[in-house]
């Protein structure tokens, strides 16, 4: 994972996960967006698996608990803000 950008209360990550690599159950304070860039994730949140492929998005809220399972080698962003 590589910081973008930071300002402020906004962060911009760039996440590369192999192909069965797994981010273990996390929260953040604030909200999240998930922008897959390519590959395909699944993000469990709340007991619910939505899988997600190259230009799929998902937002998050603040604070909620998830983890993420890479598919297949896959590229993402992550904007976490607050």
């Amino acid at each position: 994972a590589k910081t973008l950008d930071k300002q402020g209360n906004l962060r911009v990550v760039l996440t590369l996960m192999k192909g069965g690599a797994i981010l273990k159950e996390h929260k953040a304070e604030g909200g999240v967006s998930i922008l897959v860039l390519r590959g395909r994730i699944r993000i469990q949140v709340d007991a619910n698996d939505v899988e997600l492929g190259q230009s799929q998005m998902m937002v998050l809220n603040p604070g909620a608990r998830h983890s993420v399972e890479a598919l297949e080698e896959a590229a993402f962003l992550i904007s976490i803000s607050g």
